[in-house]
């Protein structure tokens, strides 16, 4: 089937609703209190979230969603394919020839994502934005956009930005948008699978919420042992 650049602008809203699987999956596990993943909780006492807890940070991302996501989406994608604007190309993909933009993409995402991730731990930002990311220290999939509003749209710029500026095609686009969210929905999910640590560690971001003071990137451990903030749980 063969879709439009119009409808490939679409499905971004798509691609970043999918994206939400893991956390969906974990929510739903911490929701109904399933025995069998028990063992795989990060927290000392493997104790499930308290629903109350689950429902205040559902809210939240409700609200991050309709106050913030779907309206930038809508307007940025309507404005686009309105203007014929492409920053984002449409055209034949080669997956081979895209491999080192995607790279580059997603090291870029992850550098902006840790400098605009220290910033929010200064002591202003931190009060007046941050502060309330972090009154979980045991956190749960939900967690991650129980975030202030005013926040949330800076953490959008380490996709879009990099996106932006390396002109990516939209495939790209869809798979680092689905790997950023994805992933940090596994990253606070509380739960940690040993099979999965060589690819992505969620000890690191428990131990951010934790100590505050080290593992500051989304994706990789690049940028932290760059700046020497990485610990290992």
């Amino acid at each position: 089937m063969n879709f439009t650049c119009s409808n490939k602008y679409w499905f971004i809203i798509l691609f970043v609703f999918i994206s939400e699987i893991s956390t969906l999956f974990f929510a739903l596990i911490d929701y109904y209190e399933i025995e069998f993943f028990r063992k795989y909780l990060i927290n000392k006492v493997k104790q499930f979230p308290d629903k109350q807890d689950l429902k205040i940070c559902l809210k939240a991302n409700i609200e991050s969603y309709k106050k913030i996501i779907l309206p930038v989406l809508f307007i940025t994608i309507f404005t686009c394919n309105t203007l014929n604007i492409r920053p984002f190309t449409c055209d034949d993909y080669n997956i081979y020839n895209s491999i080192p933009k995607t790279v580059i993409h997603i090291l870029f995402s992850d550098y902006l994502f840790y400098i605009i991730h220290r910033i929010m731990h200064l002591s202003y930002f931190y009060k007046k934005y941050h502060k309330r990311h972090h009154e979980y220290k045991n956190t749960f999939s939900l967690v991650n956009h129980y975030i202030d509003l005013n926040e949330l749209i800076a953490f959008l710029l380490p996709i879009a930005l990099p996106a932006l500026l390396l002109n990516v095609h939209i495939y790209d686009l869809y798979f680092v948008s689905f790997l950023f969210n994805f992933v940090q929905g596994y990253a606070h999910s509380g739960y940690n699978f040993k099979f999965l640590n060589k690819i992505f560690n969620s000890n690191d971001h428990h131990l951010h919420h934790t100590h505050f003071n080290y593992n500051y990137a989304a994706l990789t451990k690049i940028p932290d042992l760059n700046f020497n903030t990485y610990k290992k749980i």
